[in-house]
């Protein structure tokens, strides 16, 4: 009898793992976290804009139409009807159905693509394998008073320079980006050119 009881509660410990191991990954966002979003009820081109947003060190998350949410500390219902409020007390959406979950461990299979200069969120943002210069400056909370309309992608050594106006009005095709591309916004012409 006595030998039983350190098995039992052997036992229990592996009947409860799961169980923790499950509110480990659905439990409160911290800073560093990926917060996944799908979002319904919305424009279906609007749907497409969001995806995965990593929590900032200051607990918020930047979403499309300059929206910052503070997730850090919230579990993921909370966290869905805050991102809803914003929009609809934006004006942005009237009836937005957010599901957002975490992505953590080996679910986390991510980079970054680095957004700086004209935008109004400089910032990380998740690498997507559709995203496009166009998309990602609009994660960043879209273009900020620029010097120019040139945009600046560094891959690797290789810098391109593209032209904002021509591809909003299409004369150029909105170009995919790559893991780990750098893309200054509002970069000025060099004195050569002007």
């Amino acid at each position: 009898m006595k030998n039983l009881r350190p098995l039992s509660i052997l036992a229990l410990a592996v009947a409860f793992l799961p169980c923790a191991l499950r509110a480990q990954t659905s439990g409160a966002f911290q800073v560093g976290d990926v917060l996944e979003l799908h979002v319904t009820g919305v424009p279906s081109g609007d749907s497409s804009q969001f995806g995965s947003y990593v929590v900032d060190d200051h607990g918020m998350v930047s979403l499309p139409f300059s929206i910052q949410v503070k997730v850090a500390g919230m579990q993921p219902g909370q966290i869905q009807q805050a991102i809803e409020s914003r929009y609809i007390e934006a004006g942005i959406y009237k009836h937005p159905v957010v599901d957002a979950r975490k992505i953590r461990g080996k679910d986390v299979k991510f980079v970054t693509v680095i957004i700086k200069g004209g935008v109004k969120e400089p910032q990380r943002v998740l690498y997507t394998g559709d995203l496009t210069l166009i998309t990602a400056i609009n994660a960043s909370g879209g273009w900020s008073d620029l010097p120019s309309n040139r945009i600046r992608l560094q891959r690797g050594r290789v810098v391109l320079i593209y032209n904002m106006l021509d591809i909003e009005h299409g004369k150029v095709i909105d170009p995919l980006v790559l893991p780990g591309d750098e893309i200054t916004v509002g970069v000025p012409k060099p004195a050569e050119e002007h």
